[in-house]
């Protein structure tokens, strides 16, 4: 896939086209890392621990409470 470095202010950017984006989970304000090598620049997406656990969080997985409003348990007085 091929973009094109533009002039951004003093410095200069380029645009990540929407499908890549979207197959790579990060949207406009994303915080990336850059690293640069011989001839190659590198954008890795910033994620954070608890983002990675929310990720993770499927309905097979999830705690699903059940609330019964008809029992009552323990002293409460309603």
């Amino acid at each position: 896939m091929q973009a094109q470095i533009q002039k951004w202010g003093n410095s200069l950017g380029v645009r990540i086209p929407r499908s890549l984006a979207n197959k790579l989970h990060i949207k406009s304000g994303t915080t990336v890392n850059l690293e640069a090598s011989e001839h190659q620049i590198t954008i890795i997406p910033e994620t954070s621990e608890l983002d990675l656990l929310l990720n993770n969080i499927t309905d097979n997985n999830c705690y699903h409470e059940v609330l019964d409003d008809n029992k009552m348990e323990g002293n409460e007085s309603w």
